[in-house]
């Protein structure tokens, strides 16, 4: 990436809206290329299985009951809410603390930076695999030293919520929500991309942008 830190910063935060950008090309190689886009229907393909997988197990290793389960995967979901927050926050919006060398310039752009530059990039809407695959090792990991044996439907919960936030994420920058609630999560974002970017970091949820004070307001709410 040749460009300082300054001009960088002043490029992705620049929307530029359209939908299939020339410009985001990232690798020569299209081998790699293709890694780098997803369509969102690979989201549910992939990650439904795993939610399935891990209710399964769950009932199978018989050390939580049953009756628990739907209180523990609703718990998993709101688990979720707080990741996609801090994820969204602290490491897709370092902006201000990433080093100004072009590693690390293109780490940021490969993760998010992108999607600030280009939003309405149908490809880019929904998170790689390959990205999001180590972030689920490590998250897997944390949740299975927090809560033990309960972890596994919980898991489920929190893979259930990441898919949702994904899909919502897509639903809202392509589309007309009828609901009121998607309708403010969709001003909520776009005023997240078109306004401010240092606030507003909830997707699927603004629980803890109220929580933290980073809300951005929608028609006075």
């Amino acid at each position: 990436m040749k460009m300082n830190k300054k001009d960088y910063l002043a490029f992705i935060h620049d929307p530029k809206h359209m939908i299939n950008p020339p410009e985001a090309i990232l690798f020569e190689s299209p081998y790699l290329e293709i890694f780098t886009k997803t369509p969102w229907y690979v989201i549910p393909l992939l990650w439904v299985p795993m939610v399935l997988l891990y209710i399964h197990s769950a009932y199978s290793e018989g050390n939580v009951p049953v009756v628990f389960f739907p209180f523990l995967y609703i718990f998993g979901i709101f688990v979720w809410t707080f990741i996609e927050y801090i994820l969204h926050r602290f490491v897709f919006h370092l902006d201000d603390n990433v080093p100004d060398n072009r590693v690390a310039l293109m780490t940021h752009f490969l993760f998010h930076g992108i999607h600030h530059a280009f939003p309405m990039d149908r490809n880019r809407l929904v998170f790689p695999p390959a990205a999001a695959i180590p972030l689920y090792f490590a998250i897997t990991k944390v949740l299975s030293v927090l809560f033990g044996k309960y972890y596994l439907i919980i898991e489920a919960g929190t893979i259930t919520g990441y898919i949702m936030y994904d899909l919502t994420h897509y639903y809202i920058h392509h589309n007309k929500p009828g609901l009121e609630y998607y309708r403010h999560l969709k001003q909520h974002h776009v005023l997240h991309h078109y306004n401010n970017p240092r606030r507003g970091f909830g997707v699927s949820s603004r629980i803890w942008d109220y929580v933290f004070g980073t809300v951005l307001k929608v028609n006075g709410k």
